[in-house]
């Protein structure tokens, strides 16, 4: 009996031993890597009012909006799509706050056959901002210092199939692998960093924004031929916009309507009482988020006018 207890013991042992080495060969290890830029760390500095145009004060939040929103602009470049013959090679860009006082970049790459992900490599990037509130000049001061240090992640075969992505010291010191084919992603973004604090002083780019519904009301009537009206008003506006689409009860734009037509006995009015958005920035309002919309209103108006 005691043999045979132990001999159970010992089987019970080796069973746990073998699922414990299986285990181990079956898990893989992923490949980590941290290296220097090999773009120059530099800190990028901007002043600006700490107001906007219609004296509403600027905040910490609205500052770190604009610079996700603008940031995230500048890296989508990097985002693409490859075709490498039995497979495709997906790059995508992203950012997000790491913290309240850091940036985190990341571009992966995937590699995917038949729509599944096969290996992929994450490099990632920080940056660290600093925001200063000067009361006695009234101006927000914004300071971006990229890290230095990236960080990279790989999965355990992804190598294998793209050796020109691994990170080999040695060939930093050869003059014919320049730049690096991890360079050109150190220098995209730093590029787009610097650009980022760029646009929060470039007035056509309006960086430094905050949102406010804005109402626009038209209401008109045209004497004439409604079928006539109507049939020389949609080809103006094709002609003008493509994107909006006019039928029997008035214009709309992405299933959105914005200008209401109705016929009379004699004539057409066109009206409209909506509410869209718009960007009142540091110098100035702006209309991009809805531009077609906006667009679409003062086309019609000024057609509409001149009748």
């Amino acid at each position: 009996m005691r043999k045979f207890t132990t001999l159970f013991f010992v089987i019970l042992l080796f069973l746990g031993t073998g699922c414990s080495a299986v285990h181990k060969t079956t898990t893989p290890t992923l490949f980590e890597t941290t290296r220097v830029s090999e773009e120059a760390s530099k800190t990028y500095v901007v002043r600006f009012a700490d107001v906007f145009c219609d004296k509403t004060p600027v905040t910490e939040q609205l500052i770190n909006d604009a610079i996700i929103r603008s940031l995230a602009i500048k890296i989508n470049p990097l985002s693409r799509v490859d075709d490498m013959d039995d497979w495709y090679v997906f790059t995508h860009a992203g950012v997000h706050w790491k913290d309240n006082n850091t940036l985190q970049i990341e571009v992966k790459k995937s590699l995917r056959e038949n729509g599944q992900e096969v290996q992929w490599l994450v490099r990632t990037y920080t940056a660290d901002v600093q925001l200063h509130h000067d009361m006695k000049d009234k101006k927000y001061e914004v300071r971006i210092t990229p890290n230095r240090i990236v960080c990279e992640t790989a999965s355990p075969e992804y190598y294998q199939y793209m050796p020109d992505d691994e990170y080999v010291p040695s060939k930093c010191n050869l003059t014919n692998v320049f730049p690096a084919p991890w360079g050109k992603y150190d220098v995209a973004v730093a590029t787009a960093l610097k650009g980022t604090l760029q646009d929060f002083v470039d007035e056509n780019k309006n960086g430094v924004y905050y949102p406010r519904l804005a109402n626009s009301s038209y209401n008109k009537h045209v004497s004439g031929n409604p079928h006539f009206i109507r049939e020389k008003f949609a080809a103006y506006l094709a002609d003008e916009r493509e994107g909006a689409v006019v039928n029997k009860d008035g214009v709309f734009f992405a299933d959105k309507q914005l200008v209401q037509i109705v016929d009379s006995v004699d004539g057409v009015t066109f009206m409209w009482d909506i509410a869209l958005q718009e960007e009142v920035g540091l110098t100035e309002v702006k209309r991009s988020e809805h531009v077609a919309e906006w667009t679409i209103l003062v086309l019609t108006k000024k057609y509409v006018d001149a009748l």
